[in-house]
């Protein structure tokens, strides 16, 4: 079948109309994708009328309250007062012991002593009895610390002799009694265990001093009065033992050892 020129214009313009009108049938118009960004922003951002209620019900949270600062000391440093009791070396008392008390900041100590010493010195039997008092400041809170001792000490020298009467013993005694004080620095080491070890140096100064002499002469009609050697001899007992009581001595303890509680 032969077909004219026109006659094919016309069926390419009618398959072209039909498939033209397939296409909006089969596939919907697209939404526009600005259109539809601009739609999702605007919903995002409106405030649904539930959630308005719900907002004018919550109350509005209240405000933390802010913490005011404490000036206090931390746990860790926090301490308490200690007591405690040492035993020690040295001189001029070789031999003493004591009770401590350490306050809580660790800047003040002080301490109560008492020591007793004896010995025999050829024919001279001699003994040595102190009790003091001392305070001591640590300025840096450690175990450094210059302190301030005060007591009392007895000095006692005792010798006899067969041979002043015939058959008889003569028996003389000086006893020297001596208020001191003594300052003195040193250091005292306290380890949390409570162990305690310390070192000091200082001067032991004389207040006061007042020796007594004592014999049993007179019961054999040996006196002062009547007997110029054994005046001689009680005239110099009281000198040397002032000298001796009014001496400045060297303060030193060798160690000290203690605990604390």
């Amino acid at each position: 079948m032969n077909l004219s020129k026109w006659h094919l214009v016309f069926l390419l313009a009618l398959a072209i109309a039909v498939t033209t009108q397939a296409q909006t049938i089969l596939a919907p118009e697209l939404p526009n994708p600005k259109q539809k960004i601009h739609e999702d922003i605007k919903g995002a951002l409106e405030v649904k009328p539930e959630a308005k209620d719900l907002l004018k019900e919550t109350p509005a949270p209240t405000p933390a309250p802010v913490a005011k600062e404490i000036s206090a000391v931390q746990p860790e440093t926090l301490s308490f007062q200690k007591f405690g009791a040492h035993l020690g070396l040295g001189l001029p008392h070789p031999i003493f012991v004591g009770l401590d008390y350490l306050s809580a900041n660790r800047m003040w100590s002080a301490t109560l002593d008492t020591g007793a010493f004896g010995g025999k010195v050829d024919t001279v039997t001699l003994s040595l009895t102190n009790y003091e008092g001392a305070v001591r400041f640590h300025p840096w809170s450690g175990s450094f610390f210059v302190g301030l001792a005060a007591g009392q000490q007895n000095l006692k020298a005792k010798s006899s002799d067969s041979n002043i009467v015939a058959g008889q013993t003569v028996t003389a005694e000086v006893n020297i009694n001596t208020s001191y004080y003594t300052p003195q620095l040193g250091w005292h080491w306290t380890w949390d265990s409570g162990f305690q070890m310390g070192f000091e140096l200082g001067a032991q100064l004389s207040g006061s001093a007042k020796t007594d002499f004592t014999s049993n002469a007179a019961a054999f009609g040996i006196t002062e009065a009547n007997n110029a050697d054994y005046a001689k001899i009680a005239k110099e007992a009281r000198e040397k033992g002032d000298l001796v009581g009014k001496a400045t001595l060297p303060y030193l303890t060798l160690l000290k050892l203690g605990w604390v509680f």
